[in-house]
């Protein structure tokens, strides 16, 4: 029996834990610069007709401009390493009405670093991993690949992907641009939506032998 949407979200959210990420809950809202940001398509933003101020007067269509607010945050509090992530929906207006839930994972910094003074650093094949590793989990790691060919402006080319599952576009992933922050940040988005409609193949299997195998050296 298929998991239910909620629960196939809450098992991924499990998964990014078991990575060592930690989850954030953001505002749903943002100003018009943040609601240009990582654009895939042209689409009607919702605005909303009382707000309280103007940095929060729109429904996001990206969680990723709220993942770099909170990077700035710690950034400048002296805590350099961030590898943060959240699930939500996001509100726009496309032939109709939409409502999508999606995940955005944002790494900066060291991922993993111990007192041998090893450390793994969060760079474009870190946050690769972290992917590669969800869609094992989910069953889709040999059906994926990546494209430079459509990627929002938001993303520093020649650094960054679109998600393909299947010829079905799933998200992106890569490094910020530049012009949108100056720090050496990556960031991942996918369509939990789109993902969870994919059909996932029949898994083979067999069963364990009943007997232990037995080993044996010899020579001639």
């Amino acid at each position: 029996k298929r998991l239910s949407k909620n629960k196939y979200i809450k098992d991924i959210k499990n998964r990014l834990y078991s990575l060592g990420l930690n989850e954030v809950i953001t505002y749903s809202l943002v100003n018009k610069e943040e609601i240009e940001l990582f654009k895939d398509r042209p689409f009607e933003y919702i605005k909303v007709s009382s707000p309280l101020t103007e940095d929060k007067s729109i429904m996001r269509y990206s969680l990723i401009p709220s993942l770099l607010k909170v990077a700035d945050y710690n950034i400048s509090r002296n805590i350099k390493d961030v590898n943060i992530f959240e699930t939500s929906k996001i509100y726009y207006i496309e032939d109709g009405y939409k409502e999508v839930n999606k995940l955005s994972v944002l790494m900066t910094g060291s991922y993993i670093e111990n007192t041998w003074n090893n450390k793994i650093v969060s760079d474009f094949y870190t946050i690769k991993g972290v992917l590669e590793n969800l869609l094992t989990y989910v069953g889709l790691i040999k059906r994926y690949k990546l494209s430079t060919e459509n990627v929002p402006a938001s993303f520093h080319p020649g650094v960054s992907a679109e998600v393909i599952i299947d010829n079905t576009s799933i998200g992106y992933i890569g490094k910020v641009h530049p012009n949108v922050n100056k720090k050496d940040i990556y960031v991942l988005e996918l369509n939990l939506d789109t993902l969870f409609d994919i059909q996932i193949k029949n898994i083979k299997s067999k069963d364990a032998p009943k007997y232990p195998s037995v080993v044996k050296d010899m020579a001639f």
